[in-house]
């Protein structure tokens, strides 16, 4: 079992992220991609799961772009998923 204190946080897990280290995506999806899907839900998108992992690909390819900001992690990775909800739209025919 691994301790609270040996747990890479957010910070080091983008940083990691951002030099090509798939697992620390592999951790990110872990703790955030619960909550990344109930915000595809709420965006209304057809597929939601598949809306997560792309948003979790499109997080992978700009990780960079986090080392260059001040933002939170969490902010960040949130904030990347739902720019990438929102710029693919919801499906015209959901009942959500």
């Amino acid at each position: 079992m691994v301790r609270e204190e040996d747990r890479p946080d957010d910070l080091r897990l983008l940083q990691a992220l951002a030099g090509g280290d798939e697992g620390a995506l592999f951790l990110l999806h872990g703790r955030y991609a619960g909550r990344i899907l109930m915000l595809a839900q709420r965006e209304g998108l057809a597929d939601p799961e598949q809306a997560v992992e792309d948003a979790f690909v499109l997080m992978c390819r700009s990780a960079c772009c986090f080392v260059r900001s001040d933002l939170p992690p969490p902010i960040w990775i949130i904030g990347m998923a739902l720019w990438h909800f929102r710029r693919i739209g919801p499906d015209t025919f959901s009942t959500h």
